[in-house]
Order: C-alpha cells, then sequence, then structure tokens
C-alpha cells in the first residue's frame, strides 16, 4: 500500500469581524409608547431635526416601531442635513447595517470633519474601510481613535485584524496584547492572537491564546476548534482530540470538527474510530469530498478494500479532478485484483497529474 495520505484542514483563520463602537448616549430619551411616537413622527414631519435623529434611532433599533434600516438612514440623513451633531454617526453606522460602505465612509467622514476627536467615528471609519478592502486606510483610522481615546480595546484588536489582513504578523500580535492589556477579558483579541501565532507556526502560544479565549467564553466553538488544531500541529493528537469534541458538543453538526476528529485517530490508529468521524462528517456535509477521500484510507488500514473502493468513487464523483483519488482507487483496484479498472485510472490521471500516473503504471505492470 501506498504511504496514507491525509488531508489535514488548515487554520481557520476566523479574524472576528469588526463590531461597531456603541453610538454615544444621546441626551434625547427614545419614547417608546405609542401616543409619545406619534408625536415624535409629527415633530419629525414638520422638520425638527432633533425629533428626526431620535425617530432614526426609533427605526434603528426597532424601539416603538418595526426595526428598519431604510427608514432609520432616512431620518437620519434628514437630521444631518440640519446639522444634527449625532446624525451623520447614526447615518454610517445604518448605512454600514445596509452594507452601503461607501456611503457610510462619507457619514463617518462628515461626522469627524465636525467633531475631529470623534474616536467612535474614526473607529468605525476604520470598519467600513476594512469592509471595502482598503486595510491601509482601515489601519490609519484605528489609530487615530487610539490617539484620541488610548484605551479604546476594541481599536486595537480591530488593528490587529487589519494588520493580519496585509500579513503583517508581529504588528498583529502587538496590537492584541494591547487590546488585552486594556480588557483582559476581550475574548475575541485572545482568539484572534492565537490565529496570529498560528499563523507564525507558533504553536504552543497559539494554545495558551485559544484557552484564554475559552476560559472567557466556553461555548466558543471556533476557539476549541482551533485549539485542535494547534494540538494537531505539536502531534498532540489525544489533546486535539478532546477539543474536537467540545467543538462537536456545542455544534453536533460541524463536519469539518468531525473531519479533523477522524484525521486524529488516525493518528493515533484508531482506525475504526476514524472511519465513524469521516462518516459523521460525510452526513454532515455530503459533499464533502476530503471526507470520502480519508474514509477510504482508513478502510484501507483494515483490510476493507471494497468500501475503500466505494469512498474513492464518491469522492471522484464530488471532484472528478481528484488526482490522489484516482491515484489510490487505481491501487485499491489492483488489491482486488481488478487490472482493467486500474488502468481506466492511469489513462485519466495521464491528463490529471502526469508523475502520479507514472507511478500507477509502474504498480500496474511491476
Amino acid at each position: 500500500m501506498p504511504n496514507k495520505l491525509v488531508v489535514i484542514f488548515s487554520f481557520v483563520f476566523l479574524a472576528i469581524a469588526p463590531v461597531y463602537a456603541a453610538s454615544p448616549e444621546q441626551p434625547n430619551l427614545v419614547p417608546l409608547d405609542q401616543n409619545s411616537l406619534q408625536i415624535l413622527i409629527d415633530n419629525a414631519n414638520k422638520g425638527d431635526a432633533n425629533a428626526q435623529f431620535n425617530l432614526g434611532e426609533c427605526y434603528d433599533k426597532g424601539k416603538g416601531v418595526p426595526q428598519d434600516c431604510n427608514e432609520a438612514v432616512k431620518w437620519y440623513k434628514k437630521a444631518a442635513d440640519q446639522g444634527h451633531m449625532e446624525a451623520d454617526y447614526n447615518l454610517g453606522n445604518a448605512y454600514g447595517n445596509l452594507g452601503r460602505w461607501q456611503e457610510a465612509i462619507e457619514s463617518f467622514k462628515q461626522a469627524i470633519r465636525i467633531k475631529p476627536d470623534y474616536a467612535e467615528a474614526h473607529y468605525s471609519l476604520g470598519v467600513a474601510y476594512g469592509e471595502l478592502g482598503r486595510y491601509q486606510d482601515e489601519i490609519e483610522s484605528y489609530k487615530q481613535a487610539i490617539r484620541i481615546k488610548p484605551d479604546l480595546a476594541e481599536a486595537h484588536s480591530n488593528l490587529g485584524i487589519a494588520y493580519s489582513k496585509l500579513g503583517r504578523y508581529r504588528e498583529e500580535i502587538e496590537s492584541y496584547k494591547q487590546a488585552i492589556r486594556i480588557k483582559p477579558d476581550l475574548a475575541e483579541a485572545h482568539f484572534n492572537l492565537g490565529v496570529a501565532y498560528g499563523e507564525l507556526g507558533r504553536y504552543q502560544y497559539a494554545i495558551e491564546s485559544y484557552k484564554q479565549a475559552i476560559r472567557i467564553k466556553p461555548d466558543n466553538a471556533e476557539a476549541h476548534y482551533n485549539l485542535g488544531v494547534a494540538y494537531g500541529k505539536l502531534g498532540r493528537y489525544q489533546d486535539e482530540i478532546e477539543s474536537y469534541k467540545q467543538v462537536i458538543r456545542i455544534k453536533p453538526d460541524d463536519a469539518e470538527a468531525h473531519y479533523n476528529l477522524g484525521n486524529a485517530y488516525d493518528n493515533l490508529g484508531r482506525y475504526q474510530d476514524a472511519i465513524e468521524s469521516f462518516k459523521q462528517a460525510i452526513k454532515s456535509k455530503p459533499g464533502l469530498a476530503e471526507a470520502h477521500f480519508n474514509l477510504g484510507i482508513a478502510y484501507s488500514k483494515l483490510g476493507r478494500y471494497q468500501d475503500e473502493i466505494e469512498s474513492y468513487k464518491r469522492a471522484i464523483k464530488i471532484k472528478p479532478d481528484y488526482a490522489k483519488a484516482h491515484y489510490l482507487l487505481g491501487i485499491a483496484y489492483l488489491l482486488v485484483g481488478d487490472k482493467v479498472s486500474a488502468l481506466e485510472e492511469y489513462n485519466i490521471l495521464k491528463t490529471l497529474d502526469a508523475e502520479q500516473a507514472k507511478k500507477l503504471f509502474n504498480l500496474i505492470y511491476q
């Protein structure tokens, strides 16, 4: 048999999506009862900027009316056009909620023109730039927010995310560390710090960071998952297994966790357990070609060659150009004495991977 071919999922780089800073508290209370709401609507229609702003907040937050971001934009814009101090900032957030990022940028810029040291506006401007892939502008915006509010932990954390998008991992790490110094229980910063360490191959440090994220949020499935990956990179397969089991406890249908659990079992020679895990992965995600492929490998180690063949066939049905699957399928055919089918795989392989085709040809005619 050939050497084991195990497909390992790479690190799941879930740089937690930036979260908008909370809107500054407003001096005007948002009314909730219908009578006050009707008065507010009447005043807004008469052109009262404060009423327009507050009505925008009602629609923005779903207070007294159904939440409606388009209506929020409408009323925030009316208030902003009249020079309301906070309206441009909230308008930018409302545009962001609608995915209208360029308009959000213009609104945040206007908020900053009115109030240059508006840290939250610089922060949210950074979020908007990030959504449009303008990562250097994103970085500069977070730096401005930090200049104004050095202890704004979320800005340091999101600055790290922006650095990660440019592959500037060491600066990314320092940003997360700064966020953690300010706010030790910021789980996202610990998690993303683990991701950054993983990118640099510093898996023990990654493990410690993921553990901190889990300490703060015990049911953080992504942290358990990446912890498992880090353990696997260090050959700590039993710890890896326990981490994926935690993922599955939280998210029973997580196909990738079942899949990687199968790989970990395989690394410990627990082939029947590997088979069951790959089957669970396939049950959750039938189109996961790698799970069918590795299921075939596990079957081969138990001498179940017909089951192996069927697994490779399913992998190939999903991914017709899966060269490794064609190669091992050809070998499996040889093991059951089907030279004709092995030759068919060789002919397919010639157009996919000449080197593997040559290896299979030599095995057929050795």
